[in-house]
Parts: structure tokens; sequence; C-alpha cells
């Protein structure tokens, strides 16, 4: 372990150079291997600190006094061992663990007593801190890379990484609930929302929604062909590259990810897509907007729910928006307009394309902002009798506290909560606002 602070004198200069000039896709690497580089000093700080207590012990034992009268003074030398033992823990906290000014401070600490025998040879007791050696160079070397290598993987297996993905999104925003948290939410959910049959629900439009969509159990004629594409992208492993505009887009401005792993992590469960199914076909709507085409399969439900249905889906990412087409050709679908591109650039466009929208599903951004400005500019399309969808309503503090914004709209007259989405209707013959929850 005592080559460890001369490995970092000579790679931690690099690193940070490099972090400051190379691009963002490899500056996050420099930036992974700077944070355990830093990491591996709690080796050296530990060796340190023992042989500190050896030296100590043989001062005692032949009655040397290290300090006059044994009174303890805190001076340089102490004040620099004890920073080289308690900084490198500090590495082991997330976000600083890859700090450029910290790293520099190590680099000082560890670099002070070679510059001083530079200077001015030293002849009193005190050692180096940083120790050149000039035999088994390679060995060490390679005895250091391979502890890199391990405490890397090691990391990034438990997502330690200063920059590492960490969820479906990205690791995605600070609010994201974890599993633990969802779990709890959905038995909240569970055990407050009424049952799926309709007993006891006074509102005509609910009751019939239950009865005749969300407990409508016919197999129609689109499941098994749209099922089937989705097992074709569960098992792709074509490699995509990826710019993400929603909530994961705080780490790598593209990303690399196969068919088979977006399929896994973004696709809506099959009861959902098939509902949205049974929605398009029971309610007949004449247009359908789609916020987060992802691979296609929800659009595709969309799509063949009613043929004649005029449908926009909008997909920021133009490698995913590749794949989503190419599943629509092979279903044989005509009446769905996929538009590339930014919400924020593309949704207005979209919208002029329809003379109104009467049923939208947002799934395309999951922060509060963007999630409430989009609703508010489709809402401004919308009529009486138009049904919005909202995506993923429990996935985050910002999605709850957006679902909470649009419950309280005063054109919003009720909602449905099924927990992994939100059902918003606009119609009027809601004579007082009303929200449901429904287990499904």
């Amino acid at each position: 372990m005592e080559f460890f602070n001369t490995a970092y004198v000579f790679l931690a200069p690099l690193l940070i150079l490099l972090s400051l000039l190379v691009n963002n896709q490899y500056k996050i690497y420099t930036q992974n291997i700077l944070a355990v580089a830093n990491v591996l000093l709690i080796f050296y700080s530990v060796e340190l600190v023992r042989e500190l207590y050896a030296y100590y012990q043989l001062a005692t034992i032949m009655g040397f006094e290290i300090y006059p009268n044994n009174k303890f003074t805190l001076g340089w030398f102490e004040i620099r061992i004890i920073l080289i033992v308690i900084v490198p823990f500090l590495f082991l906290i997330k976000k600083i663990s890859a700090n450029r000014l910290l790293s520099l401070l190590m680099l000082f600490l560890l670099l002070y007593d070679v510059g001083m025998r530079w200077i001015k040879p030293s002849k009193d007791l005190s050692f180096a801190v940083v120790n050149f050696p000039t035999n088994n160079l390679l060995l060490q070397t390679i005895h250091y890379l391979s502890w890199l290598i391990l405490v890397y993987a090691l990391f990034w297996f438990v997502k330690k990484l200063p920059n590492q993905l960490t969820s479906k999104r990205k690791n995605q925003t600070k609010n994201m609930f974890s599993a633990s948290q969802m779990a709890l939410k959905y038995l909240q959910y569970w055990f407050s929302a009424s049952n799926s049959k309709g007993h006891g629900m006074h509102s005509p439009f609910v009751f019939d929604f239950i009865v005749n969509v969300l407990n409508d159990d016919r197999s129609f004629y689109a499941y098994e062909q749209v099922e089937q594409r989705r097992n074709e992208l569960l098992h792709d492993k074509t490699l995509l590259n990826i710019q993400d505009m929603g909530a994961g887009s705080k780490t790598l401005p593209f990303k690399q990810r196969t068919v088979a792993s977006i399929a896994k992590s973004s696709l809506k469960q099959k009861k959902f897509g098939q509902l949205m199914f049974k929605m398009v076909n029971y309610y007949q709507p004449k247009t359908v907007l789609e916020l987060g085409t992802s691979l296609g399969i929800t659009s595709s439900y969309l799509a063949l729910a009613k043929t004649d249905t005029k449908v926009i889906t909008l997909e920021g990412a133009t490698e995913v928006a590749a794949i989503a087409k190419k599943g629509f050709q092979e279903l044989q679908i005509n009446n769905i307009n996929l538009i590339e591109g930014n919400f924020d650039d593309t949704l207005a466009t979209a919208i002029q394309q329809l003379t109104s929208i009467d049923f939208a599903f947002i799934d395309g951004n999951h922060r509060y902002e963007p999630t409430v400005n989009y609703f508010n500019q489709i809402l401004q399309a919308s009529h009486n009798h138009s049904i919005i969808i909202l995506d993923d309503i429990h996935w985050s503090k910002e999605m709850e506290d957006a679902w909470h914004y649009v419950q309280h709209l005063p054109e919003v007259t009720a909602t449905i909560d099924l927990f992994f989405i939100g059902i918003v209707l606009l119609n009027k013959d809601f004579k007082t606002k009303q929200h449901f929850k429904i287990r499904f």
C-alpha cells in the first residue's frame, strides 16, 4: 500500500487535467477514475497511521522524546498528517468523490515533503510522506492498477461512481422515490382505492368506465401482434445512441443502450397498453396525441384501436424513433405521424396539426415544470369530452406535485388515480370536482 501515494502523485494531475479538457463523455470517465484513485488513498492513510503508531512505540521503548518535555504541539507537520488521514475518507461521499479542489489538496499534501527535500535537504527525523520507489516499479504499478480496477468495479456494482446512472431514467432526479417508498405508496393506494368492480360508485361516468373499460376482458385482435412485437424488442441486442431529454438528462448528453434494455425499463406494462386500447375503442376519439413514443408499443395500441383515428406521437431520441417506425411498418399501421425532437420545440407544431385533442397521453418528461407546461398546452386544445392521461404520477415527488397541480385546475372536473397512470376528465357533467382511486 506504500506505493498508492506515489501512484496518486502521477495519476491525479493527469486526471484533473483531462477532466478539464476532454469532451463531456470522456470527462465523466476521468472523473470516475479520479474518484476511485481518491478512495484508494484510504489504504495509504491507514498504513500511515500504522507506521506512526509503530514509530511512537519505538520512540517510547528507546526513551526518545517525540516532543520537547513531552508537550504536544500542533504544527504544519501534524496538520498535514491529520489531513492525509481524514480527507481520503471524505471521498467516500459520492458528491465530492471526484472534487478537483480536494484532489489538488491531497496532491499538495503528498508532494510537500518531496518539494522541501529538493529545496533544502532535511536532517531531522521527519519522514517523507511520498516515497518514489526504484525497485520493483513495474510490479508495484501492476499491483496499483489491479486495485484501481477492482475498486472501480465494486463502486460500479453498488452504483457509487459520481456520474453513474442509477435508475430507469437516470438515476435520475433527486426526488425519485426508492423501491421501498414506491412499495409503501402502492400499499397506501391499494387500501384507500375503490374496488375495481364498481360497487358503491355513484358517478355514472366512472361506473360506466369501470364496467365497460376496466373490466372488459375481451381479447382484441391487436393484442397478440403488439405483444409479439414487444417480445421481439425484449430480445433485440441492437445498440443505440440515445439523447435523453427527460428526467434522465443530467448525466451523459448521449448514452448507449440496447433496444432490449430500453424495452425492459421503459415500455408500459401490457395491461396499461391494452387499457388505452380499450379506452380508444370505447370512447372513439378522432384525434390522439402521445408525448413519448419510446419503442412504439403504446403508440401501436392507440392507433390499432381505431384505425381511422389520427395519432400524432412525439419522440426526442432519433434512434429510438427509428425502431418505433420499423415496428409501425411491421404492424402495418398507417394512421400514426411520428414527430422527432424536443417536446419544447415540437409540441406546439403537433397541436396545430390537430383541430382539437380528443385523447392525450403524456409520458415524455418526469419533471414538474415540463409536465405542467405540456399539460397546459394540451388543455388549451382540449374540449369537454377530452381525456388526458399522465404517466407515472407517483414516480417521484415532482410527478406527484404535477398530479396535484392538475387536480386543482378549474378546467379539470374529475380525475381517476390508477397509481401508475392518472386519468384526467374535463367533462362538465361532473357538477362538483371529484377525485377517484380505483384498484387496477
